[in-house]
């Protein structure tokens, strides 16, 4: 074989090589992954928390009350080189407040680091969390005891990166699409900037349309994370790829 064809060879060995596509499915619990933070804001109970708790909230409550749902996956299994294609969240709607059903929410990229702590009451469904322990999130502070949010409630943008309908109890919602791409693309660049999403309804102010969403606590259809990438050289073997489902109230 003449040196020409075997160039020719190792340049499509080489284009095949890095423009192969790889799918990393996150979830909690699965093939050993643990990198999924979640909690819940409330806006009156300021010094609560619920870090722990097997679900997380979102919307209006009865009274008026705002609830907001933050969440971070760690994605240093993912190559830092890797090019990011499709992007997929996946939660489950465990309570549906009201019976409401089609409820929109938005993905916020969250502006700053935040505690999720352990927060919970055994047995307890979680709707006004309990009394945060340092470094909790709560409605005031990124991590209770220690810093302050810049505004009550988180900081996030105010543009969401993507938006999803939410329906009733036993649904799932799913958010995709370039935002989410591109967030994911930039934490992978700057891991350091990778706070997560604040998931916030985009109903504000509309009473009983809070949903629980289960939460990475949960023993089954927790959040789930689907990054797609075209590959990179050097690029791993989809660590963190595994089976399960989210879910959510």
């Amino acid at each position: 074989m003449s040196p020409k064809q075997y160039a020719v060879i190792f340049l499509v060995f080489l284009f095949v090589h890095r423009g192969s596509a790889e799918t990393f499915v996150l979830e909690q619990g699965v093939d050993g992954f643990t990198g999924f933070r979640d909690t819940t804001l409330f806006e009156d109970l300021v010094n609560n928390a619920g870090g722990g708790i097997d679900g997380i909230f979102s919307g209006t409550i009865r009274t008026g009350f705002l609830r907001r749902a933050l969440i971070k996956i760690d994605l240093t299994s993912i190559p830092a080189n890797a090019e990011i294609t499709a992007v997929r969240l996946e939660m489950h709607v465990e309570r549906s407040g009201g019976n409401f059903g089609g409820v929109d929410y938005g993905l916020h990229r969250v502006a700053t680091a935040w505690g999720e702590g352990m927060a919970a009451i055994p047995g307890d469904p979680g709707g006004v969390g309990t009394v945060a322990a340092v470094g909790d999130a709560t409605w005031n502070e990124a991590f209770f005891m220690t810093n302050l949010w810049t505004t009550p409630g988180g900081d996030f943008e105010v543009t969401s990166s993507a938006t999803a309908r939410a329906g009733q109890q036993d649904s799932v919602v799913v958010w995709e699409g370039a935002g989410l791409i591109a967030d994911v693309q930039a934490w992978l660049v700057d891991p350091e900037s990778n706070h997560g999403w604040a998931i916030v309804a985009t109903t504000e102010g509309a009473p009983q349309r809070t949903k629980k969403f289960t939460s990475s606590e949960g023993t089954t259809m927790r959040p789930r994370l689907t990054i797609i990438t075209s590959g990179g050289e050097g690029e791993g073997e989809g660590e963190g790829e595994g089976e399960g489902e989210g879910e959510g109230e």
